[in-house]
């Protein structure tokens, strides 16, 4: 008899602004029997806030009833209760060579940041004892992402000694996975803090509060650091790349 093993459901998004020093992937790990729940409190959160529109970190408003603020609550009360965990991996872009990254440049960059977090932390984290769905938000850095799957579960026996985890990796439009969008809150409120966005002049009040909140949910003090290895309930990952730029050799 095949044994079963429980499901993990990895949500993942990236963000970032044109100007901004640091790109921000990351992803929030749940286990399958508990995501239509998540799903519900969210939903129920939004109708106590009269909001029907997908909640984005860029849609951030003062409003009396803050569904955003209510958002980052419960997010980091899952993540309390063991019951979801974070990672984030931010990587300073100007350190990269993007001609060396794949012929979307830039774009491939990104996709690569996905491959790394998915490898260091669902798969070192989980692998052993999880089969893992990934889904991350649909959009032009996601949406190959899929074909890597086996190189995935490849590196992942060749790191961790597991074969196979990774099950299904399929984009979703975060307009239709409430999920994404809870993470997409919390997401760009971190990256707005390691980009230093939310002290910027002219920063709008409402997010720039918002962003410092988030911070302190995470009962850390910067996040500039490196969270230990084996930090799985929320890791905070600061990557720099294998060559400095403009010494890889070209082939």
């Amino acid at each position: 008899m095949a044994i079963v093993r429980p499901q993990l459901l990895y949500f993942c998004d990236e963000t970032g602004t044109v100007d901004d020093e640091y790109l921000a992937v990351a992803g929030v790990a749940i286990r399958a029997e508990r995501a239509n729940a998540i799903r519900s409190y969210l939903r129920d959160l939004c109708q106590s806030c009269n909001v029907t529109r997908e909640i984005k970190w860029s849609n951030t408003r003062a409003r009396r009833d803050n569904v955003h603020r209510a958002f980052v609550d419960y997010f980091f009360s899952l993540i309390e209760d063991n019951q979801a965990h974070f990672h984030i991996r931010f990587s300073r872009m100007s350190d990269y060579d993007h001609t060396l990254s794949g012929h979307r440049r830039k774009i491939d960059t990104v996709s690569k940041a996905y491959f790394q977090l998915l490898l260091h932390r669902p798969g070192r984290f989980y692998s052993r004892l999880c089969d893992i769905f990934v889904y991350p938000d649909k959009g032009e850095c996601t949406e190959r992402l899929w074909q890597f799957r086996q190189s995935l579960n490849t590196n992942c026996q060749s790191r961790y000694g597991i074969l196979g985890s990774f099950k299904h990796i399929e984009a979703r439009d975060s307009r239709n996975e409430i999920i994404l969008q809870m993470l997409d809150v919390v997401l760009g409120a971190l990256s707005s803090v390691r980009n230093g966005r939310h002290e910027a002049a002219g920063a709008a009040p409402a997010k720039a509060e918002l962003a410092a909140y988030t911070l302190s949910k995470t009962n850390l003090l910067s996040l500039g650091g490196n969270s230990i290895r084996t930090e799985r309930k929320l890791s905070v990952w600061n990557a720099t790349p294998m060559w400095q730029k403009g010494q890889r050799p070209r082939s």
